[in-house]
């Protein structure tokens, strides 16, 4: 069974164990810092079968005199290997996507770096 919850302080040690497996740990620790003391960023943390599967992070921001005025960010999205290609990178997307639409967002941005192919499989 497939959980999808907001991440919390607890979970930074899985999500950082995540974020070393696909990239820098040093920039998982300081987005984690960021979110703590910034409400606009928000993680997700996908569970299956009470273990860390993947996650989701994001950010809001607020464009005052710029249209689109309100863009959600999605920064990182990892799925461990073992849990991919069964939906759970959609089914966290879409979770931080509800969440968007929740807050009003105009426009959602993604990025991913060419070449990576289960990104652009994913999205």
């Amino acid at each position: 069974m497939v959980t999808i919850r907001k991440a919390q302080h607890n979970d930074i040690p899985a999500i950082a164990d995540m974020h070393i497996e696909s990239s820098n740990p040093h920039i998982w620790r300081t987005t984690t810092d960021q979110t703590d003391a910034d409400p606009t960023h928000i993680t997700y943390i996908a569970e299956k079968d009470n273990t860390p599967a993947g996650y989701i992070s994001g950010q809001i921001q607020t464009r005052e005199h710029m249209t689109p005025r309100t863009i959600g960010y999605i920064r990182t999205v990892y799925v461990k290997p073992e849990h991919r290609r069964q939906g759970l990178g959609h089914s966290i997307i879409k979770t931080l996507c509800s969440h968007y639409t929740t807050e009003k967002v105009d426009e959602v941005n993604l990025r991913y770096v060419m070449g990576n192919k289960d990104a652009r499989a994913a999205f």
